[in-house]
């Protein structure tokens, strides 16, 4: 850890050494590599590292449904199809084969002739284009006719319709309506859409006690996505919809039903051991029945327990197939998780530009990892040209979504200007956005900032506020700090005492300005007991790591020593001379 520092001379010729600048990366301050690259997993967020992969937090909370592309989870392809095969017998020609086009034919007969039921399957037709024009304008004609007729399918297709926006202009507040006469009725699409809409708050104010009184029967009924959105539901405890081993219970009937969303949400909560005994076997099982299914957060999650050997056998290879296949459906997470391995030579061919490539697929897509991945890459010029600009520009992009390392950079880059203009207030402010996150490193530079009075009035109090935030977790640097500002009676009450308990505060962390400024205070018994055996040993454990003014207080410190031992000496033989002239003079006499 190189410490740029300022020697502090106070009374009595003492010499005490503050730490007045962060921690910087061990690059060169020349530009070569600018960046300190420290990004991590999710199990150490707060000592991230280059050679570390990407964080997996991601994976460890439980993923919604998302959008929902159908106003039914009804099996209609099933009914067209038994329909088909129900009419051919009616008509004495069970023998003929199916088609889309003639049971679209079909249908259209008995729509024409008002049959609700009819109406609405022939709408869905039109909304899929499945033997017929794919026309929503047409299809919504269909469904409102059916609606009109009280249809409780009909109703509850024309409000997914305007709740879209498909075929007609979008007014969600219709479409609610629409859902509840329909979920009066008891249609289960309908108890779902309008749990939903209560639970998004779309069309109407969102209500969660609203959403699961209406989702609740619709998953007692068996509709798998009401189940899903129950276990959801159950999972963060909105509504009072249950615990959490209700939302396994909820989630394990819609996994049973196909869902891949319910199987890796089912999975987390088995990992976890929430609502559950914890099993990873079970886990992984799950994830890869979703991941089967095409599912990218499943396959992204494969691909991490191959990649660590968490439950399966370690294979950098089986991991960046499952990640290459996330990756290749847009995940962007999976984007990152792939660009890393090619960066690290993981289970493929070490290639910057390979990394580099699909660090900017998912930076694109505003994921904030390989964000600070990309910008990295930029100002070393891994994988694609050096572009100082356009790296400082992607930090900026992960800074403004609240990245702290990013923040922290940018701070830092601002802070020394090597490679960008030297802004003492961009430092500040990006340091401070971090340091508002509670990175103590970054509190700790806004401290000093204040202290020095670098773009700002000298302010001790706001100085003494921030270092003590960044010392109450043990950041030496702040602690070492601190102690300075106790010791000068810098924005607090002069105090040696309490100066010398943060300066060991530093020093048993192996911070050599700590140990240096706490040795001098043995030394010379400021605010504790003086023990030079003791100050003498902190001394030489900071000049030996190469702490120049600890080596130049035990220089300063010898030579007065010597200096006293030759005074003594001088003293002694003046004292001799006199009793030897006593005793000359007494013989003479």
């Amino acid at each position: 850890m190189r410490i740029n520092n300022i020697v502090h001379v106070i009374p009595a010729a003492i010499l005490f050494v503050v730490a007045m600048t962060s921690a910087v990366s061990s690059a060169s301050e020349s530009g070569d590599q600018p960046v300190s690259h420290n990004i991590g997993d999710n199990a150490a967020e707060s000592n991230r590292g280059l050679s570390q992969p990407d964080p997996s937090a991601e994976n460890s909370e439980s993923v919604d449904l998302g959008e929902v592309d159908s106003a039914t989870a009804s099996p209609l392809d099933k009914i067209l199809r038994e329909y088909f095969k129900r009419i051919n017998q009616f008509n004495g020609t069970p023998d003929v084969p199916y088609s889309d086009e003639l049971a679209a034919r079909h249908l259209r007969s008995a729509a024409g002739q008002g049959y609700a039921w009819a109406q609405v399957i022939t709408g869905w037709l039109h909304v899929r284009g499945q033997g017929v024009d794919q026309d929503d304008k047409e299809a919504v004609n269909w469904f409102r006719l059916a609606a009109e007729q009280g249809d409780a399918a009909g109703q509850n297709w024309l409000g997914f319709m305007l709740l879209k926006g498909y075929g007609v202009d979008r007014d969600p507040v219709a479409a609610v309506m629409l859902f509840q006469e329909a979920a009066d009725q008891g249609l289960p699409d309908a108890q779902f859409n309008l749990g939903r809409a209560f639970r998004h708050g779309i069309g109407i104010s969102q209500d969660y006690y609203r959403a699961v009184e209406y989702l609740r029967p619709a998953a007692e009924s068996g509709h798998p996505r009401a189940q899903f959105d129950m276990g959801w539901m159950c999972d963060h405890q909105f509504g009072e919809a249950g615990d959490d081993a209700d939302a396994v219970r909820w989630y394990r009937l819609a996994a049973d039903n196909g869902s891949a969303v319910a199987q890796f949400n089912l999975g987390l909560m088995h990992e976890q051991g929430r609502g559950v005994t914890a099993d990873l076997d079970q886990a992984i099982s799950l994830y890869r029945k979703a991941a089967m299914q095409d599912y990218v957060h499943a396959q992204r999650a494969l691909g991490i327990k191959y990649r660590d050997g968490k439950g399966v056998p370690q294979s950098d290879q089986i991991a960046v197939e499952w990640f290459r296949k996330s990756a290749e459906q847009g995940y962007s997470f999976a984007q990152g998780s792939l660009g890393w391995m090619y960066l690290e030579g993981r289970g493929v061919e070490q290639s910057d530009e390979e990394a580099a490539r699909w660090f900017r697929a998912a930076a694109v897509q505003g994921n904030t990892w390989s964000t600070t991945q990309l910008a990295w890459m930029y100002l070393v010029g891994r994988g694609l040209p050096k572009d100082i600009n356009a790296g400082v520009v992607w930090l900026k992009r992960a800074a403004r979504d609240g990245d702290v390392w990013s923040q922290r950079e940018l701070g830092r880059l601002y802070f020394w200007g090597t490679i960008i203009q030297q802004d003492d207030a961009e430092s500040l402010k990006w340091y401070r956005q971090a340091a508002e996150q509670g990175d103590p490193e970054c509190e700790y530079m806004v401290g000093l900032l204040y202290a020095e009075g670098r773009s700002v009035e000298v302010d001790d109090e706001e100085a003494i506020k921030w270092y003590r935030l960044a010392a109450d977790q043990d950041l030496p640097a702040a602690q070492n700090n601190l102690g300075m500002m106790y010791q000068e009676g810098r924005g607090v009450p002069k105090d040696d005492s309490v100066a010398a308990r943060w300066y060991r505060k530093a020093a048993d962390q192996q911070f050599v300005l700590g140990q240096t400024n706490l040795g001098l205070m043995y030394l010379y018994g400021k605010g504790i007991a003086p023990d030079e055996v003791r100050a003498i040993e902190l001394l030489q454990n900071a000049a030996d790591a190469g702490e120049q003014n600890a080596a130049l207080a035990l220089q300063r410190h010898s030579e007065a020593k010597k200096s006293e031992a030759h005074r003594r000496f001088s003293m002694l033989a003046l004292a001799g001379s006199f009793i030897g002239l006593i005793y000359m003079v007494g013989r003479r006499f």
